[in-house]
């Protein structure tokens, strides 16, 4: 779980019109995915959560709802505004302005909460001085690390003692996101952070996992934007049949059995709230 996360968020008790209508079209299961990926976005990096196809097949997997009710349920919800499908399109994340203004409002007693430009709908207030953004010069309080000067003169005028303080936690920072080279090939591209992750998911084998996908790499030539993601994933699937993974497609898949909607409701609710 990253720094950003969340251990709980808000939910109206009165349903918005939005999702009335992915339950009056999905029933509970898609009331139930929706509320399952605002766990996931809350959950890992507060005001967004990325959703490519390898993610979105873990989330099958784990939900037990198919890979093309979950699309065709989310597709539902980009188009009723639930999810922004403009970045998602462009970045695989999903988001929405509603998460993160909630986000905002719900990180305001945190000393630092730090936003991707990018992924960005909202404006951050200016009031808001716990949140830096990447990429941007905001106004940021001593507090909180970061400070940004109002003219190169006084930028200037700066002791060398001084700006040594500023940039030591910064540049330390920084070093825990840098991502460092792993596996007998040296292929393997993990953060100091997911390696620490890695231990505490794999404890008896997260090393053997890192040498069998280093290998994979380069042996098959793979290629991952995640490769902490893609780890889990790959042990994740170890134990299911190849063949059931080679015929789950996000966008093209097809159901061959008929769906046993009442389990799946049990076991999302039962997920949901520890019955």
């Amino acid at each position: 779980m990253g720094k950003e996360a969340f251990d709980f968020f808000p939910l109206d008790v009165h349903l918005s019109d939005k999702m009335e209508l992915i339950e009056a079209e999905f029933g509970l299961i898609g009331f139930a995915v929706i509320v399952k990926l605002w766990m996931r976005i809350y959950g890992s990096r507060g005001y967004y959560c990325e959703f490519d196809e390898e993610v979105a097949l873990m989330f099958s997997h784990k939900t037990g709802v198919g890979v093309n009710a979950v699309s065709e349920i989310l597709n539902a919800a980009f188009k009723r505004g639930i999810f922004d499908k403009t970045l998602y399109e462009k970045y695989k994340i999903l988001t929405s302005k509603g998460i993160q203004e909630r986000c905002m409002k719900m990180c305001s007693r945190r000393k630092r909460f730090e936003v991707e430009k990018k992924y960005l709908l909202i404006s951050v207030p200016d009031s808001f001085e716990n949140v830096y953004i990447k990429g941007e010069n905001v106004n940021i309080s001593e507090e909180n690390v970061y400070i940004f000067t109002q003219s190169k003169i006084k930028e200037r005028k700066e002791s060398k003692v001084n700006k040594s303080k500023v940039n030591d936690v910064p540049e330390a920072e920084e070093c825990k996101e840098l991502k460092h080279k792993y596996g007998k090939y040296n292929n393997v591209l993990l953060t100091e952070e997911e390696i620490k992750q890695l231990r505490e998911k794999l404890p008896k084998d997260w090393e053997k996992w890192i040498e069998t996908f280093s290998e994979g790499l380069e042996l098959k030539g793979y290629k991952y934007n995640n490769h902490y993601l893609a780890i889990l994933q790959w042990e994740e699937r170890s134990g299911q049949k190849k063949d059931d993974m080679r015929n789950s497609k996000f966008n093209n898949y097809k159901d061959t059995n008929k769906t046993d909607y009442a389990s799946i409701e049990k076991k999302i609710l039962a997920d949901m709230y520890g019955l």
